[in-house]
């Protein structure tokens, strides 16, 4: 029978094979004997469950598994096997105690246990103490004596080898996945049974003790140590703690340190394998998980909190504050390592482990760490609840904005993370909830029907779940369903409200989030990481397998919104306009200088649709945009929003059809202009709700443009008397989908190009007004030039002197001159009615082709004093005029387009 490999699985890779299968020691090679009348295949397997981490996989060899028929090839058995046998790899990162578990041990239990014992473990890259030291756990496992693989020279032969481990998750089991539906709690007796450990419950607080819980403190030598032991030793004593300070290392004899963890009550210790000791503690303990900075909670949950509760341990997860970290001696406060420890993540792995796991110690605020250990004591010591009567309570929800619903709740808020609902700890006489779906966009059905809704209450200290994560920081609760995905309303609907909501906690708030979507999330994570410096939290469906307990000293359950792509005060939008730029590390954030202009063309960025709304004579306003001085970019809004964000900030110009790609505007440069094209059918209050006041307040420079009928490809479905073209508010009374379906989704837009350049020429002239101030002086300049037309050489000169700042006449002086010529010339061509221009000259019989585009008076006085100040210095004029004529040519195209 051939082996079935499956590569599937996220976290390993697994091949099962039945019938006669041969394992050569110490070689690469697995063979399954075929008959000849099958196909012969082979695969290739690293047998370790950690797939993608090339780190450890460096250290587990590769295996060949197999079917083969030809006879030569098949060797002989040395010794044949009637039980079935597991291959695995015990390389990867063997010897941390973490790794060991949740690499190996676990996974080993999820395989094996399905044969009761009846089994045979052939175990590669594996090292004799790690053998000895988990010993008793294998013989749990298997009756059979281990084969250490690179050990054995001869031929095993079996009747069904599985090659490779299963893994469901970190330090977890799921159950549902599970044989026997075997749990974290199932794997955790047998560690205690394998170990000979006794204790299966935990002292319950609170009880006439007769003798005092026992806590250990989980000691590291290296990093992430504790600075100030002696002063937590004496805190745990002071609350009646029996205190026990013990290090795990690799070296640390298994039986023994099992025997300590087990007669403890209460294991606390600093993010690290150390932690992972808790298998060993009884049902019912305490596990508290000190954090490091580094917004390192997800990962500490993960690691730890997950599994504590899982094996039915109760779980304290405390995050220190800056002041608690060593790393304060070593990095400034202002600094990434503090403010935006998601700078540091992004850089990747090692870099995060470098400077947060590497370099980190802790010095406990003992009496903030004193309220933690509280929570498990005796039930007497608790504080008082807080009474909150129904009129406080009501008075939490604000349901009077036209957008969004928003709650606020302070003091011991907490939320399951598997549920959609949030309680507050305090007494009350009121039973009544608070319903909410934290969406900014409630008055419209269809978006809210893809919201999750959340029932938040007032409940009693002691009906209350027990929180698995005490958090410092607030948090914010809100949904990314509604209408995410379409690019406008990520931003109307969340990302806006969210900076509105979120961007006063300058980073200490976390975010949980419903509706979860991961591709969604990790699009739009700069900006998150930007508003958060913690790990976004996802609220499960539920019916998920995740029971955690977040507890937050103060919860916003939705998003504060003001209305459509705007804030609630005049600079807000400036603001969250300059929060993009440095979340997304945009260097512009102004448009093109008056003085770039000579040397430098402006951008426009064209935004591109594929379907409805789309320019069907692209390529002809490409064309015009580059004849009157543009370099003009093409582009669809893209996935990718960190790309497409610096395409948008390399720009002075956008310009599309009205729709959700021109969003990309928040990236524009303050001062760059904006031109939104309007399609036929009276939009006018959509054009200036989504993008015109936004546009504004962002300090955009707005032109709009409003097609004509000739130019929607409307005129080719309805007449021109039919009310679509007539009539287009009776079209809206007909409702917002068959306005929608008819002038946004069948439209497309044929511009036409003699209407619509007006507008682009206005875009020129509102860049080179963006600094008034060099206006004015360039303004300054054309007078003089015309007043002094008429000079001597040597009054030229003076005036030379005097306006190019030059000591003497020089050639560096000439071509500053120049200069600022080449600039005069692209301001005093904005202001001029070309067609105007050409009727002027018509009549005249010496027009020449340059002073066809420039008035004749200013065509003179520029091109005299250029000539006379040229023939003063005694410079070639070819210096000099070589500028002027290519600004000619540019101005004659412009011209002859007319």
């Amino acid at each position: 029978m051939k082996p079935v490999c499956d590569f599937s699985g996220k976290r390993s890779d697994i091949c099962e094979l039945k019938g006669n299968i041969r394992i050569q020691g110490n070689s690469s090679l697995i063979l399954s004997e075929i008959s000849t009348s099958q196909r012969e295949q082979s695969w290739t397997i690293k047998p370790h469950p950690r797939k993608g981490d090339l780190t450890a996989l460096q250290h587990v060899t590769e295996m060949s598994v197999k079917l083969s028929s030809n006879k030569e090839e098949i060797p002989s058995c040395s010794i044949n096997h009637t039980i079935p046998a597991i291959f695995f790899s015990a390389g990867g990162y063997m010897g941390n105690i973490f790794h060991d578990f949740t690499d190996i041990l676990i996974p080993l239990f999820i395989t094996s246990t399905s044969f009761r014992t009846e089994v045979q473990f052939l175990i590669s890259n594996v090292q004799p103490w790690w053998l000895a030291k988990y010993k008793p756990y294998l013989q749990q496992l298997s009756k059979y004596e281990v084969i250490n693989f690179n050990k054995i020279e001869n031929v095993h032969c079996y009747p069904h080898v599985i090659v490779g481990l299963r893994k469901h998750k970190e330090m977890s089991i799921d159950p549902s996945r599970a044989p026997n539906s075997y749990s974290m709690v199932d794997f955790s007796q047998i560690m205690k049974k394998s170990y000979g450990l006794e204790r299966q419950e935990a002292i319950k607080l609170g009880d006439n003790l007769a003798k005092k819980p026992r806590l250990l403190i989980i000691a590291r030598k290296f990093t992430r140590s504790f600075m100030n032991i002696d002063e937590i030793v004496r805190m745990a004593e002071d609350l009646g703690y029996e205190a026990v300070v013990a290090e795990a290392d690799v070296s640390s004899n298994l039986v023994r340190f099992s025997h300590v963890v087990n007669s403890c009550d209460v294991i606390m210790g600093v993010h690290g394998a150390g932690l992972t000791n808790l298998v060993f503690l009884p049902i019912n303990s305490v596990v508290i998980q000190l954090v490091p900075l580094g917004g390192l909670e997800n990962i500490a949950w993960i690691d730890f909190g997950r599994p504590a509760f899982e094996m039915k341990l109760r779980y304290l997860q405390y995050v220190i504050s800056e002041e608690e970290s060593s790393l304060i001696e070593q990095f400034d406060r202002d600094g990434p390592v503090f403010k935006d420890p998601g700078s540091i993540q992004r850089q990747g792995w090692l870099a995060l482990r470098k400077i947060y796991l590497d370099h980190q110690n802790v010095r406990l605020d003992v009496n903030r760490f004193k309220s933690h250990i509280i929570q498990f004591s005796n039930a007497d010591t608790a504080e008082e609840e807080p009474i909150i009567n129904p009129e406080k309570w009501k008075s939490m929800c604000d349901y009077s904005n036209r957008r969004s619903d928003v709650c606020e709740l302070t003091g011991d808020v907490r939320i399951p993370i598997n549920q959609r609902s949030v309680l507050l700890v305090a007494k009350s006489q009121s039973n009544d909830s608070h319903k909410i779906r934290p969406y900014a966009r409630k008055s419209d059905p269809s978006a809210m029907s893809n919201v999750a809704q959340f029932t938040l209450t007032l409940s009693q200290n002691h009906n209350s779940p027990v929180c698995t994560h005490n958090h410092s920081s607030p948090a914010i609760v809100f949904s990314v369903g509604g209408y995410a995905g379409n690019y406008f309303h990520d931003f109307s609907d969340i990302l806006l409200p969210l900076f509105q909501t979120s961007h006063t906690f300058h980073g200490k708030v976390h975010f949980l989030v419903s509706n979860f979507r991961w591709w969604w999330v990790n699009k739009y994570l700069t900006i998150f990481q930007g508003l958060s410096q913690y790990e976004i939290l996802n609220f499960n469906e539920a019916g998920n397998n995740n029971s955690a307990i977040h507890c937050f000293p103060k919860a916003i359950i939705g998003l504060h919104s003001n209305n459509d792509l705007m804030l609630k005060t005049g600079d807000s939008m400036v603001q969250f306009t300059e929060f993009l730029r440095r979340a997304y590390l945009l260097e512009r954030n102004e448009p093109i200088k008056a003085e770039e202009l000579s040397v430098k063309k402006p951008r426009l960025l064209i935004i591109a649709r594929s379907h409805t709304r789309r320019f069907v004579n692209l390529e002809k306003i490409v064309k015009m945009g580059e004849k009157l001085g543009f370099e003009v970019l093409v582009a669809e809004a893209e996935a990718n929003v960190v790309r497409f964000a610096r395409v948008v900030n390399t720009c002075d110009v956008m310009m599309g059809v009205h729709g959700a790609g021109l969003t990309n505007l928040v990236f524009l440069p303050t001062n760059a202009v904006f031109i939104q094209v309007v399609p036929w059918g009276k939009l006018d209050w959509i054009s200036n709700t989504y993008f015109k006041e936004p546009a504004i307040s962002m300090k955009l420079k707005y032109l709009q443009y409003d097609i004509k009928e000739e130019e929607s490809t409307l005129m080719e479905i309805y007449g021109r008397d039919d009310p679509v073209f007539r009539d287009p508010y009776s079209i809206h009374k007909l409702g917002w989908e068959r306005m929608k379906a008819i002038y946004l989704e069948k439209q497309n837009v044929k511009l036409n190009v003699r209407r619509f350049r007006g507008v682009l020429v206005e875009a020129m002239k509102l860049l080179r007004q963006s600094l008034n101030n060099e206006l004015t002086y360039y303004k300054n300049i054309s007078s003089s030039l015309k007043m002094h037309k008429k000079m001597n050489p040597s009054e030229i000169e003076l005036w030379i002197d005097q306006n190019t700042g030059a000591p003497s006449v020089t050639l560096e002086g000439v071509l500053k001159l120049a200069d600022i010529i080449a600039q005069l010339l692209f301001i005093l061509i904005s202001q001029f009615d070309f067609k105007i221009l050409l009727r002027h000259c018509a009549g005249e019989h010496y027009c020449t082709r340059f002073e066809r585009t420039m008035a004749a008076e200013i065509t003179t006085a520029v091109l005299c004093d250029t000539y006379l100040y040229i023939v003063v210095v005694n410079i070639d004029p070819n210096l000099v005029i070589l500028m002027i004529i290519n600004i000619i040519g540019f101005f004659t195209m412009l011209s002859s387009d007319n």
